[in-house]
C-alpha cells in the first residue's frame, strides 16, 4: 500500500495479477478509512471510506501532506507516531481526533503499521482510521444518564422479570434506607407491606405486556419497618430484539405532599367555616343596622348607644376574623390552591366592606354628636386642601376645574371639609369605565347663602332615586359594581343641616350629576 493509490484508478505494485485486484477491492470497500503515506508524511493512498470520513476526494489528498487532516494542536502526535513507525513498531487503537474538510473534528481510533520494502526497510506507513464519534457520544450519554440517575432525589430501581433487583441508586438508599449491596440480587418484595404484595403481580403482568404504569400511588416499607407514601412510574426494559427483559421503577416520596394535602383539607374546611361565620355576621350586622336605623329615624337620642355598640362589638368581631385570616395566609404562604385563595379574597373583601360600613357609621355618629362652631371659612382653601391630600383628585387621574374665587361661608371647618371631600371623591369615582373623570367646582351667591356646586361627567342618577339619595344606606341601582356603603351622602346632608344649610342634586342617567351645598355667607361677603 506504500507504493500505490486506492481510488479505483491505480493499484498497488507490490503484488501482481488477481491478488492486487482482490486487495484493491477489499481496501476500497472497507468501512474504515485506509490511508498510506511515505516517511515524509505525504499521502500515497486514500480509499473511499477516507473520502467519506474526512471529506476530501482522493485527487485532493494524494500527494499532499498528512497534516491536511491533523488539527494544529495535535501535530506533535504525528511526530511521535513517525518515530515509532521508523523503529518498525505498530500502534494499535490510538484514540484521537482528526479534521474534516469542513473544519469539524472527527473522533477516530487509529491502527498504524509500518510499510516495508522487500529488503525489510521501512518506507512508509499505513493507517486504518475508524470513526468512533457515535461510540464516544454514546459513552458520554451513558455517563451522563448514570450521573443523572445517581444524583436523582427519586428512587430509580431496575428489576428482572423474576422481580429481582438489578440496580439501586442513591435516591433509593435515601428513601428506603438500604445500601445497594443490601438489595441488589434480592427480590423487590422486601419493600412491600404484606397487604400490598398483590400489587407486584398485577404490575409485573402489565410490564410483561409492554405496558407502562404512570403515577401509581401506594405504600412501601423502609428498612426500619416504617411505611412511606410513594408515587411509582414503572416502564418495561427491552432487549435489542424488542423483548421485555425487566422493568425500571421511579419512586417519588410523596409523604410531605400528602401531609400538606391533608393539612390543606383542614384549612379549607376552616376557611369555609370562617366564610359562613362572616356571612352570618354580615347578615346579622345588616339586620341590626337596618333595625337601628329605623329606631334612629324615630328617636335620634338612641343613636349614640347604637354607634357605641357598632364601634365595639362589630369592630371586635371584625378584628378577630381579619387577624385569623392574616395568620392563616402567613402559615400557608404559597401552598394555597386557586379555590382557597378565592376564599381568602372573599373574606378580605367582605371584611373590608364591613370596615368601611363601621367607619361610615362612626363618621355619621361623629357628625350628629360633635359640637360645632360656625365661623367664616374659605371654600377655596378647603377645596385646595382636599385636592392636595388626595392623588385621585389630581392630574392626570382627573381633569379638575376650579372657578375661583369660590368665596366664604359660615361653617365648621371639619364639617365643610367632610362634605366637600365626599362630593369630590364621589365625582371622581362614579364615572363609566374607560372614562377620565372631569370635575368642575364653582359657586353662586343666592341671597344670604352661597351655593357650592360640584359637577361631574359620571353615570348620572335616575330621577326616581334622587328623593332617597341622601338617606342612610341608599345605593344607586346603576352603581352596584362601585365600592360604597351608602353613608357618604347621608353624612353630607346631616353635616350641612347642622351648619344651617341644605343639599341637593340635579342629574340624568348618562349625563353626569351636579351636587350642591348651600351655606350662609358671612356678612361682609354678601
Amino acid at each position: 500500500m506504500a507504493n500505490g493509490t486506492q481510488n479505483g484508478s491505480r493499484q498497488s505494485h507490490t503484488r501482481g495479477g488477481s491478488s492486487d485486484a482482490l486487495l484493491a477491492a477489499i481496501v476500497d470497500s472497507s468501512q474504515d478509512a485506509i490511508i498510506s503515506k511515505d516517511l515524509d508524511g505525504t499521502v500515497t493512498s486514500w480509499n473511499k471510506a477516507a473520502e467519506k470520513m474526512f471529506g476530501y476526494a482522493a485527487q485532493e489528498a494524494l500527494g499532499r501532506p498528512i497534516m491536511l487532516i491533523i488539527p494544529p494542536e495535535r501535530l506533535h502526535e504525528e511526530v511521535e507516531i513517525m518515530v515509532q513507525i521508523g523503529r518498525g513498531e505498530r500502534i494499535e487503537h490510538f484514540e484521537t481526533q482528526r479534521k474534516h474538510k469542513d473544519g469539524r473534528l472527527v473522533d477516530v481510533a487509529l491502527t498504524i503499521s509500518p510499510v516495508k520494502d522487500d529488503s525489510g526497510r521501512v518506507i512508509g506507513a499505513s493507517k486504518v482510521a475508524r470513526n468512533i464519534s457515535d461510540q464516544k457520544r454514546n459513552a458520554e450519554l451513558r455517563g451522563l444518564l448514570a450521573a443523572i440517575v445517581d444524583s436523582s432525589d427519586d428512587a430509580i430501581i431496575s428489576k428482572d422479570l423474576n422481580s429481582i433487583i438489578t440496580s439501586w441508586n442513591f435516591g433509593a438508599e435515601r428513601i428506603f434506607g438500604y445500601k445497594s449491596e443490601e438489595v441488589i440480587g434480592r427480590p423487590i418484595w422486601m419493600l412491600f407491606p404484606p397487604d400490598r404484595i398483590e400489587e407486584e403481580r398485577q404490575i409485573l403482568g402489565r410490564i410483561k405486556r409492554g405496558e407502562r404504569v404512570d403515577h401509581f400511588e401506594t405504600l412501601r416499607m423502609r428498612k426500619d419497618g416504617s411505611l412511606v407514601e410513594i408515587s411509582l412510574t414503572i416502564s418495561p426494559i427491552f432487549d435489542a430484539n424488542g423483548r421485555v427483559v425487566g422493568a425500571s421503577k421511579i419512586a417519588r416520596d410523596i409523604s410531605e405532599r400528602r401531609r400538606s394535602e391533608r393539612a390543606m383539607q383542614v384549612v379549607r374546611m376552616e376557611l369555609e367555616h370562617a366564610n359562613r361565620q362572616l356571612k352570618d355576621f354580615a347578615g346579622e350586622l345588616e339586620s341590626r343596622v337596618l333595625q337601628k336605623t329605623r329606631e334612629v329615624e324615630a328617636s335620634r337620642q338612641d343613636w349614640e348607644a347604637f354607634g357605641y355598640s357598632v364601634s365595639h362589638d362589630a369592630r371586635g368581631h371584625l378584628r378577630t376574623i381579619m387577624n385569623f385570616t392574616a395568620m392563616l395566609q402567613q402559615q400557608l404562604r404559597n401552598k394555597l390552591s386557586s379555590e382557597e385563595k378565592d376564599y381568602f379574597d372573599r373574606i378580605e373583601r367582605a371584611a373590608e366592606r364591613m370596615r368601611l360600613m363601621i367607619d361610615g357609621v362612626l363618621a355619621f355618629t361623629k357628625v350628629v354628636q360633635t359640637d360645632i362652631q360656625l365661623r367664616p371659612v374659605s371654600v377655596d382653601e378647603v377645596v385646595a386642601s382636599i385636592v392636595e391630600g388626595n392623588a385621585d383628585l389630581q392630574s392626570p387621574a382627573v381633569r379638575l376645574q376650579i372657578l375661583e374665587p369660590l368665596g366664604q361661608v359660615l361653617a365648621d371647618p371639619a364639617g365643610l371639609y367632610q362634605c366637600l371631600a365626599n362630593l369630590l371623591t364621589n365625582a371622581a369615582k362614579y364615572v363609566p369605565q374607560d372614562t377620565a373623570p372631569t370635575i368642575v367646582v364653582r359657586t353662586e351667591s343666592r341671597g344670604d347663602f352661597l351655593r357650592i356646586w360640584v359637577e361631574d361627567n359620571g353615570i348620572g342618577i335616575p330621577e326616581e332615586e334622587q328623593a332617597h339619595l341622601f338617606q342612610m344606606f341608599q345605593r344607586l341601582n346603576n352603581a352596584r359594581h362601585y365600592e360604597g356603603t351608602g353613608l357618604g351622602l347621608a353624612i353630607v346632608k346631616r353635616a350641612a343641616e347642622r351648619m344651617g344649610g341644605r343639599v341637593g342634586v340635579q342629574s340624568r342617567p348618562g349625563q353626569g350629576s351636579q351636587f350642591w351645598i348651600e351655606l350662609k355667607q358671612p356678612e361682609r361677603t354678601r
